[in-house]
C-alpha cells in the first residue's frame, strides 16, 4: 500500500517526467529477519512498479542482504520482466559507498 500512496501521491516521485527521470534505489536489508519479510507485499509492490511505473527503475542494490532473503528472491524472480532482474544488483555497502560506510 505504501508504494501505490507514495507513488500516485504529492510525493516528489510522483512528479518524475515520464520517460525522463530513473530511479537509483539501494535497499538496506541490515538487520532484517525472515520474519519481517512478505511474499505476497514483494510480489505486489513488483507488480505494481513494473505494470505501472515502466522503465523508470535505472538500477537496485540490494546491501547487506541476509542469507535466506537471496532464497526468498529466487523465488520472486521468476514474475520479473527480465529487464528487472537484470538491474536487481546484490552488494556490499563498501562496493557502492565512497569510504565503504555501512
Amino acid at each position: 500500500q505504501y508504494v501505490t500512496w507514495d507513488l500516485q501521491g504529492e510525493s516528489p516521485l510522483a512528479r518524475l517526467i515520464v520517460g525522463k527521470d530513473r530511479w537509483i534505489v539501494v535497499i538496506n536489508l541490515a538487520g532484517m529477519g525472515y520474519q519481517n519479510f512478505s511474499l505476497p507485499f514483494i510480489k505486489n509492490a513488483a507488480h505494481i512498479l513494473q505494470n505501472y511505473y515502466p522503465e523508470r527503475l535505472e538500477q537496485a542494490y540490494i546491501v547487506n542482504a541476509p542469507i535466506f532473503f537471496r532464497g526468498m528472491y529466487a523465488l520472486v524472480r521468476p514474475f520479473l520482466h527480465p529487464n528487472t532482474q537484470a538491474k536487481v544488483l546484490f552488494t556490499s555497502a563498501s562496493q557502492i559507498l565512497p569510504g565503504g560506510h555501512s
